[in-house]
């Protein structure tokens, strides 16, 4: 009788313990099948989002035709440019060739490229992380920065608040120097002349520009980019103005 009492006891208890786990091991699988159903909808909207932004941004108007463009980087040799006419003479002849080939219908030369991008958005996010942590005597600095035609970044200070100490600018230039690496294009330096031409933004050392103004390739009325200015106001108003009205008025 003892024997067959215990007998029923494990019977009924492993049966128990099957149910159990049974009334549990339910709603689990319910409640993750339910759950990847919802990831794989979620991953499908997003891909056709995705899909969609793709296709919006094809038809986007890029303000230009980029239908039959081609270019190329040309290189001449050190001995042909040692000279600024030589230069200047080789690259007119190199233009005026190439617009007079056969189905052409136009062609010019730049010595600049503007940064756009993945380069200028690495460029202006290491630039912005930057100034986010920009301090001057360990007071963070009240400050913004510009970017303008894929080429021009201006940096400023409220003065009013704080002004940057010699080392903080310092910091600054180190950090830009830094990212001319990165980028491949040079961001720190002087001397060069910055205008503009039917065919874009051209850049020339001063001897190059006097030589252009002398030619009659640069006229006073040709747009000038003054990259002496200092102050905001001026920066918003003043930077691009005819060349004879800016400090390049001295070379005509």
């Amino acid at each position: 009788m003892l024997q067959a009492l215990r007998l029923r006891l494990r019977t009924a208890l492993d049966s128990g313990g099957r149910g159990g786990r049974q009334a549990v091991a339910g709603p689990l699988r319910a409640v993750l099948t339910i759950a990847q159903v919802a990831c794989a909808v979620l991953l499908v909207i997003a891909a056709g989002l995705l899909v969609r932004s793709l296709w919006t941004l094809s038809r986007v108007d890029p303000g230009f035709a980029t239908e039959q463009v081609v270019t190329a980087r040309v290189s001449p040799l050190e001995s042909v440019c040692g000279e600024i006419e030589r230069c200047l003479a080789f690259y007119r002849t190199f233009e005026s060739a190439v617009q007079s080939a056969g189905g052409m219908r136009g062609a010019a030369l730049v010595n600049t490229l503007p940064l756009t991008g993945a380069v200028a958005d690495t460029l202006l996010a290491a630039v912005d992380k930057f100034l986010s942590e920009w301090k001057a005597h360990g007071v963070p600095l009240r400050c913004a920065r510009d970017w303008r035609d894929g080429r021009f970044l201006a940096v400023g200070v409220d003065v009013t608040a704080e002004t940057a100490s010699g080392c903080s600018i310092d910091g600054l230039f180190r950090t830009l120097q830094q990212l001319e690496r990165t980028i491949g294009s040079r961001l720190v330096g002087g001397g060069r002349v910055f205008y503009r031409t039917k065919a874009g933004i051209e850049t020339a050392s001063r001897d190059e520009f006097a030589e252009r103004v002398r030619t009659g390739d640069v006229a006073r009325e040709t747009p000038v980019f003054d990259t002496s200015l200092t102050g905001a106001g001026d920066w918003r108003q003043n930077f691009e103005r005819p060349a004879g009205q800016t400090w390049t008025a001295t070379f005509f």
